[in-house]
């Protein structure tokens, strides 16, 4: 296998996903009441359908938006306390799945996930009629990786990535050891790094779990080092991967919410 890898033959890219495939979405969710809109198809860039989720606020169209892009695994149905989360902080929640993902079509690759963040920004601006520089973007893991490489093209007013991984490089380096030239074991870079050095001028606050054993913290650390002005960072104390949220329930309020209200003028 390890000689497969060494000549080219094999890359690693297909390990970044696991998707589900379903016909329908089941949430199960506490607080958000029955305000939810499956929504699809709409259409990526390529003219694949994709599928999404809204969780509105009753009576307030006008609340903020907030677009969630999830992690690598499953669909939209896993991520329902994100969901609950957010909408309890008096936004509206759109999330969606990346081709291959729930009920969208395709297969998930490096700019296919990237196509499908784009847009999911352009539906969540347009179906309330808004520019997507009025709408957040948060990101957990993989997701983090399609947030920040599309808010380059479709600039929200704040992006905030959580325990999300560095490079595909950087995933060789800091989690195995091995110190291979770019494109051994991965076809594309993945190269967040890069991504939030050119992201322009959006505030971006990275947030990583302490005790992440999946996307150590120096992958947090090295994507705040790389990344351009306006930025903060926020290492959650005894957190491990994707569990910032449930870790640190106050803190996290304060410091997520409170940076993409400040950052957006929801406040």
């Amino acid at each position: 296998m390890i000689m497969l890898w060494l000549t080219g033959c094999l890359t690693l890219d297909s390990f970044f996903y696991t998707p589900d495939v379903v016909e329908s979405y089941a949430l199960e969710l506490e607080l958000v009441p029955t305000s939810l809109q499956e929504l699809g198809p709409f259409v990526a860039e390529d003219d694949l359908e994709l599928w999404g989720l809204w969780a509105w606020q009753q009576d307030r169209v006008d609340a903020p938006v907030l677009l969630y892009s999830h992690g690598n695994a499953a669909q939209i149905g896993a991520y329902s306390r994100r969901v609950d989360l957010y909408w309890s902080w008096g936004w509206n929640v759109f999330t969606y799945d990346y081709r291959g993902y729930g009920r969208s079509e395709g297969t998930p690759h490096h700019d296919g996930v990237i196509a499908d963040a784009r847009a999911a920004a352009r539906q969540a601006a347009a179906a309330l009629n808004r520019d997507v520089g009025e709408i957040a973007m948060l990101g957990e893991s993989l997701g983090g990786f399609a947030s920040v490489h599309a808010a380059r093209d479709e600039v929200p007013c704040a992006l905030v990535t959580e325990d999300m991984f560095a490079s595909a490089e950087a995933l060789m380096q800091l989690n195995t050891g091995l110190d291979l030239p770019v494109g051994w074991l991965f076809a594309d870079p993945y190269d967040n790094e890069r991504a939030a050095a050119e992201r322009g001028d959006v505030p971006m606050l990275v947030v990583h779990g302490e005790l992440d054993d999946y996307i150590p913290v120096a992958h947090g650390e090295r994507v705040m080092e790389a990344a351009a002005e306006p930025k903060a960072y926020w290492m959650v104390e005894g957190s491990d991967h994707a569990q910032d949220p449930w870790v640190q329930p106050v803190e996290y309020l304060i410091q997520v919410k409170g940076f993409i209200d400040d950052s957006c003028g929801w406040s």
